[in-house]
């Protein structure tokens, strides 16, 4: 049996370099009870189901009350909090390849007289950290999903070189959204991955991943890149579970996409601040105020969703005056202004850099142009076939931001022909202590990778052929004397009917035979 080295790191700094002395808590891991981790998609459907944010778990030994929040003399006293980064690396002679990386959730202690005290460490996948981001952003035209996805990242601060783009295949003619209170990233992004019928994952390197719909049909996931086998197939991964899912639940044979339609009105005012005169707002020397103009208002009719919001213009749109009423000294030219804008809001900021005690806002207006929207254009997409096989089994495509009837049309072509068949749907567990090869696949394999499945020797499930990696999971035990590997795999066999167009209207892909 072979046996991995492993090695747990903490950022208690919070600067990326994990240089505290401290950082390594690899001697404090306690061998006594689980480490897990894994990171994927929350089942074996590429089209109903998404990347959830991904898990650490594991115990440590706190007997010198180094992990106690509330220990004034512990040598991380200050520094246990949310968020810090924290990675995991292992490998066969010395912990060098990075397997996982998130940010810390909780470290609880637990503690027991006449009894080691512990301490139950959890972390979260960078994906629960975008979950928590709140982002705004104006509306956008002729925009690729990449970009988009970029502008979502940007507005909520994640770092440029935490992330793994893929340039994106759709131009959405418009994309938008946003509220009062901020938007949530993550939902944002799948709107986006919806669109694209792409994948937005983490890697093991801490960063955001989005494949486009392309990413499967190049490189390496065109080829198998190991074996999973139960006949003694040399260089085969031996698994001993192999659970499959009800492959009926994946068919969809009526297909539902819509293309959304837009309009925009005529320039005009669409937001106005009602203090006037005695209740002018005060905004005195160096003093900053924030005010949020809101569109639709209740005035506003019934198919307006927001607004292209015009930037706010000196004496046009606001006025600033030593007098409640406007009879005093003109200071606007003291206002510095800047804003922030949604399809449903815009903050205006408003600065005062004035040498006299202050000023009052005689005037504040939002300018903008109302987005209308229209009745969606849906079009349906159906296999008589399947139907007549399974039932109707009918997916209305979540995508908001389809750019045109024929993408809509193609789209649901696409979706029906990847989906109207069954296909096996399964997870596959083996025990990477078998030998040094079943170890390294441990810290090889990576979601998205092309892997192939035989299993009917000693299952009889009558199964040969290529699956993509959709999740992963592991579960060490006893300090590295067992550990455990679950993968998620989904069907590479329809994908592989996929092609690229280089030519032609509505989506850049094709099936063979369909």
């Amino acid at each position: 049996m072979a046996r991995g080295v492993y090695k747990f790191e903490v950022d208690w700094d919070h600067d990326g370099a994990y240089g505290n002395a401290n950082a390594d808590v690899t001697a404090d891991v306690m061998s006594t009870s689980p480490w897990t981790w894994g990171r994927g998609r929350a089942g074996d459907s590429t089209l109903t189901q998404k990347s959830n944010a991904g898990t650490l778990s594991f115990v440590l030994n706190n007997s010198a009350g180094k992990y106690s929040s509330f220990n004034t003399s512990g040598a991380l006293y200050g520094k246990l909090l949310p968020g810090r980064r924290i990675r995991v690396k292992m490998g066969l002679t010395s912990a060098t390849t990075l397997v996982w990386s998130g940010r810390l959730d909780s470290i609880v202690p637990d503690a027991k007289l006449y009894s080691i005290t512990t301490a139950k460490l959890k972390a979260f996948g960078v994906l629960g950290t975008i979950a928590a981001g709140k982002a705004r952003t104006s509306r956008r035209t002729d925009i690729l999903t990449s970009a988009a996805i970029g502008v979502v990242l940007d507005d909520i601060g994640w770092p440029a070189g935490a992330r793994d783009i893929n340039t994106g295949q759709t131009t959405m003619s418009y994309w938008f959204f946003g509220s009062v209170k901020g938007s949530g990233a993550l939902s944002e992004l799948r709107k986006v991955e919806d669109t694209e019928s792409g994948w937005i994952r983490e890697s093991e390197a801490d960063e955001v991943v989005f494949e486009d719909r392309h990413y499967r049909l190049s490189g390496a996931r065109i080829t198998s890149q190991k074996t999973y086998a139960d006949d003694g197939t040399a260089g085969a991964i031996l698994y001993q579970d192999i659970p499959q899912s009800d492959p009926v639940k994946g068919v969809f044979n009526k297909i539902i996409a819509e293309a959304p339609s837009q309009s925009l009105a005529s320039l005009a005012v669409l937001w106005t601040l009602g203090a006037t005169g005695a209740d002018s707002p005060y905004i005195g020397t160096g003093e900053t105020q924030r005010f949020i103009a809101e569109y639709p208002t209740p005035s506003a009719i019934n198919q307006d969703i927001g607004a292209v919001w015009t930037t706010s213009a000196a004496t046009t749109d606001y006025t600033f005056n030593t007098a409640s009423d406007g009879s005093g000294t003109d200071l606007v030219g003291n206002l510095t202004v800047s804003v922030v804008k949604a399809l449903d809001m815009m903050v205006i900021s408003m600065a005062n850099g004035s040498g006299d005690p202050g000023g009052y806002l005689t005037k504040l207006q939002a300018r903008g142009t109302a987005v209308q929207a229209g009745a969606a254009q849906k079009i349906e997409e159906f296999n008589q076939d399947s139907i007549d096989t399974y039932g109707e089994r009918e997916f209305p495509i979540p995508a908001k931001f389809l750019p045109s009837m024929q993408e809509a049309v193609d789209y649901a072509r696409y979706v029906l022909a990847l989906n109207k068949d069954v296909s096996p749907r399964m997870k596959l567990r083996y025990l990477a202590n078998a030998d040094d090869a079943h170890l390294t696949e441990a810290f090889t394999r990576g979601l998205s990778d092309r892997v192939t499945v035989k299993s009917n020797a000693g299952t009889f499930l009558g199964i040969n052929e290529d699956f993509f990696v959709e999740s992963e999971h592991h579960d060490v035990r006893d300090g590295g004397a067992a550990h455990w590997v679950t993968l998620t795999l989904s069907s590479a066999e329809q994908t592989g009917r996929v092609i690229v167009l280089d030519t032609g209207p509505g989506l850049d892909t094709g099936m063979l035979g369909y």
